[in-house]
């Protein structure tokens, strides 16, 4: 079937495409989530040096040692600045670009600009160390993100981790626009809080005007569907591999 790299948004790690993994590859769809250098299972690498640039890298460098090609790239949140970098740089290997409730990136933007806020008040409180005031802001994020079942914001606060600061001021560099197939995932089910949601949403339903590489669908669910949602999210994954799609020559691999 089809091979999907999922990138998690930020203070999130690739557990928290569980449920949707699992769903895929029940489906035979090859699946990989990793986790960002310093988040998740990752996090005793917790650094200041931690930057967009080495984010980039850790999901390119799997591209290249799986040896992946036509590859379904997702990114969550601030995971689509990421999957934008990784796609730049890897064109003969990204099929499709799954912006999945993401920010959408140009060229020189940065997370905090985005976002409009200061890296340092984005991060977790309490990132020293595992401890109830991490315990606590994960909770508060959780439920930021949408989540209401108690089940699932305990499950989520368990696991969610600071984000390095880097990540966010470092600026995005990109060498053109994208040319593969891009699919925008917008979940509708609260309203975007900050200017960089609005604005990814804006300039994706533009470029959906503009091309038909490019297509928009609504998720009618929260900001973290892959939790709440697995089902539905899995279904439009699922549905966009069987869209027709130009073969790579045997030459090319």
């Amino acid at each position: 079937m089809a091979t999907f790299v999922f990138v998690a948004g930020g203070w999130h790690g690739g557990w928290c495409w569980k449920k949707v993994a699992w769903r895929l590859r029940a489906l035979g769809h090859e699946v990989y989530t990793p986790s960002l250098t310093g988040l998740a299972e990752r996090s005793h690498l917790f650094s200041d040096d931690i930057d967009l640039e080495l984010h980039i890298a850790d999901v390119s460098n799997l591209l290249r040692w799986e040896d992946l090609h036509d590859v379904n790239l997702v990114g969550h949140s601030y995971g689509g600045v990421v999957i934008t970098g990784v796609a730049d740089r890897n064109r003969d290997r990204v099929t499709r670009v799954v912006y999945f409730d993401a920010l959408w990136p140009t060229d020189g933007d940065t997370v905090e600009l985005l976002i409009g806020g200061d890296a340092d008040h984005v991060v977790l409180n309490g990132a020293s160390a595992e401890s109830a005031p991490l315990l606590a802001a994960g909770r508060e994020t959780a439920a930021h993100m949408g989540l209401t079942d108690p089940a699932d914001i305990a499950w989520a606060a368990a696991r969610l981790t600071p984000q390095p600061a880097g990540t966010l001021r470092q600026p995005l560099r990109l060498t053109g626009p994208l040319d593969m197939e891009i699919l925008a995932i917008e979940c509708t089910d609260n309203a975007p809080t900050d200017s960089g949601t609005r604005l990814s949403v804006d300039r994706a339903h533009e470029a959906a005007k503009q091309s038909a590489n490019v297509k928009v669908v609504s998720l009618h669910a929260p900001h973290d569907a892959m939790i709440t949602h697995p089902d539905e999210s899995t279904r439009i994954l699922h549905e966009a591999t069987l869209r027709c799609r130009p073969q790579r020559r045997a030459s090319d691999r």
